[in-house]
């Protein structure tokens, strides 16, 4: 298995991979919505952006996994701006 951060050529795995859930995994993962907008989501995971990342999984070629992780903030530092995740408020770094 791979573990690796998605682009835009993963588009038709990442409908394969849907077309593979039953219809109760489909109404949990996306809360009833219907085709349109889980298109748009799986369109979104396949671009990523400076407010989103996602990694997939791949085994054998099909893609058999998937996550993807919102609410990416702008980090600024003295080099300039860098995107970054928001740390939990009660994360404490190791000393």
């Amino acid at each position: 298995m791979l573990l690796r951060a998605s682009r835009a050529g993963d588009l038709d795995a990442l409908r394969a991979f849907i077309a593979r859930c039953s219809p109760e995994t489909l109404y949990r993962r996306f809360h009833g919505t219907g085709p349109r907008a889980i298109d748009r989501e799986l369109t979104r995971i396949a671009s990523p952006a400076d407010d989103h990342q996602s990694w997939v999984v791949v085994d054998g070629g099909d893609m058999v996994g998937v996550l993807s992780i919102r609410d990416i903030v702008r980090v600024w530092t003295s080099e300039g701006a860098t995107s970054g995740m928001t740390p939990p408020e009660n994360e404490q770094s190791a000393a």
